[in-house]
């Protein structure tokens, strides 16, 4: 009993007196459990979880510790706490290496490190330079702040903690507020200011859809507002029915749409008319918007389709403003030009704007030219019969005055919808013959859901393509052409009645049609009929030998002799 007593006795003083040489020579001063020196000395281990803390601020908690005693560096393992008073930095990893004499702090897996109430950045690894005072963060890094609501993400980040500054390299995500998507590279974020700053080709996405392209910006995440330049903004991103925004250089607030800029052309979807030939787009030297409403200065309309030379006709202003509530664009000194040659004047000019939909009035009106009937002029109206049904009339005078009137009627039910397109000119004298004629066209297309029991689908669809003149097509092209019923020949017609069955068992196709070739120019010679047709195609045996049998028989009766 009294040998223990003394061995444990002259373990204290030899403990005590490792303490004090460590702290006095190496400025490190170890609070743990066991210590193991080994190498003369020169190697001391300090293991069962403890403490070191150096002269200069550096407490440091893990479970077991190397102290390197020549090199002057410290190893640490397991749940390493880093507590730095003199830089206002907590650090956490599972490694540590603390070169003492480089002042360089080295961690190697799961690192985190605390800067800020509420600001964290989590690494695989870090750098951390007590001299400099800066952290380097490297792969799979992250920066979150839970009070702001933002979470930025990437490989490489550099925090320079005099300047409270962190500059990631590389590609770059920021996830701001719950509302933002930043998809940029090489960023600047001001800690203090809470601010965004790149140089570089940025994506910002929000969660409404809108989507901005930048050459570079400057974001102001707490007042989200965003400064940019060359921006491009696309609302409904990815979806059909999208608008673009191109501003040269712009301040906008996110959080409440407005915005002032300069330079401003907006292009609307093209289907906005119910054409996709169209370009509708508007253009102003400088742009302001306050939500609601969005001033142009110096703008111009126009929903021609681009090309090389100047749009048919357009609309300039000295202001135009878009009303959205209101659903207007209203025009303050306007002038309608045609091939940019002035035509007529308004004080005061307003139209509804191009995002209105299915509301009764007039459209917008159109000049056209064409090589055989001349300059045009389209007034069409738009008419809502109800919930399912609706009706575009559109009357186009030609200078040859030749009058065109066209109804377009269409119907969706349940089961079944209908589209229909007909036509009547009236006054129009051909070049080969002094005489002038009438004509006319039919276009019509119907699909009905058969709803027969045990198929997968029963369709039953009728197409109707006729005109009263072999050249009535080509004549009246581009007018004929707006309609989505058109022939895609001009030389031939193609009407069908046709039934497609799909069975879990088999498919079943037939019908009947007839094909006009509008170049014959005899009676009896232009009809090819195929009066009917059938195709069935059924599954025999699949996986048969490593390989499927089909069976298929189809057949037709061609009546191309119609003479």
């Amino acid at each position: 009993m009294k040998n223990k007593i003394l061995y444990i006795f002259l373990s204290l003083i030899f403990s005590n007196f490792i303490y004090f040489n460590v702290n006095s020579s190496e400025q490190f001063n170890f609070d743990i459990t066991e210590i193991e020196i080994l190498n003369d000395g020169n190697i001391i281990k300090g293991l069962k979880k403890g403490t070191v803390k150096t002269n200069d601020g550096i407490t440091i908690t893990a479970n077991t510790f190397i102290y390197d005693k020549p090199s002057n560096i410290l190893t640490a393992d397991g749940n390493v706490k880093i507590i730095d008073s003199n830089k206002n930095l907590k650090i956490f990893s599972d490694n540590v290496v603390y070169e003492k004499n480089k002042e360089i702090i080295t961690t190697n897996k799961n690192s985190k490190a605390i800067y800020d109430i509420g600001q964290s950045i989590f690494a695989d690894t870090f750098k951390f330079d007590r001299i400099k005072n800066t952290l380097h963060a490297n792969n799979n890094v992250k920066i979150e702040n839970t009070i702001e609501d933002y979470l930025i993400t990437g490989n490489n980040f550099v925090y320079f903690k005099n300047f409270e500054k962190i500059v990631t390299k590389g590609e770059t995500k920021a996830f701001l507020q719950s509302k933002y998507k930043v998809t940029s590279k090489n960023i600047i974020y001001l800690i203090k200011e809470n601010n965004l700053i790149s140089e570089n080709k940025t994506k910002i996405e929000d969660n409404k859809s809108n989507v901005y392209f930048v050459e570079k910006f400057n974001y102001l995440i707490n007042q989200e507002v965003l400064k940019g330049e060359k921006i491009l903004i696309i609302s409904n991103y990815n979806l059909p029915e999208s608008d673009k925004i191109f501003l040269k250089n712009a301040i906008i607030n996110l959080k409440e749409s407005k915005f002032i800029a300069q330079n401003t052309e907006i292009e609307i979807h093209k289907n906005i008319f119910k054409n996709s030939e169209n370009d509708p787009r508007l253009k102003g030297v400088s742009s302001m918007s306050d939500g609601n409403i969005t001033l142009i200065n110096k703008g111009i309309f126009t929903s021609c389709k681009k090309n090389d030379d100047c749009p048919p006709w357009a609309i300039k202003a000295k202001k135009i403003k878009h009303n959205k509530t209101k659903k207007q664009l209203v025009y303050d000194d306007a002038v309608i030009k045609v091939y940019n040659f002035p035509v007529l004047y308004f004080p005061k000019f307003f139209h509804p704007d191009p995002s209105v939909e299915r509301q009764s009035g007039l459209l917008k009106p159109e000049i056209n030219n064409s090589n055989i009937l001349g300059s045009s002029l389209t007034l069409p109206y738009f008419k809502v019969i109800s919930e399912n049904k609706d009706l575009t009339i559109t009357p186009t005078l030609f200078d040859s005055k030749t009058l065109m009137s066209v109804a377009e009627y269409r119907e969706i039910n349940k089961n079944s919808k209908i589209f229909a397109d007909i036509g009547f000119v009236d006054g129009y004298k051909s070049t080969a013959k002094n005489k002038k004629n009438s004509l006319s066209h039919l276009f019509l297309d119907y699909d009905l859901d058969l709803k027969l029991q045990n198929y997968i689908s029963s369709d039953l669809k009728l197409s109707v393509e006729k005109v009263s003149n072999d050249k009535y097509l080509k004549i009246f092209d581009p007018h004929i052409t707006k309609s989505p019923l058109r022939p895609g020949n001009f030389d031939e017609l193609n009407s069908f009645i046709k039934i497609f069955l799909n069975h879990e068992n088999f498919n079943f196709e037939s019908g009947m049609q007839s094909y006009e070739n509008l170049q014959v120019s005899t009676q009896s010679d232009k009809y090819q009929y195929i009066l009917p047709y059938y195709n069935f195609d059924k599954s025999i045996s699949q996986n048969y030998l490593n390989g499927n049998i089909y069976f298929n028989s189809n057949g037709s009766n061609n009546l191309n002799n119609t003479n």
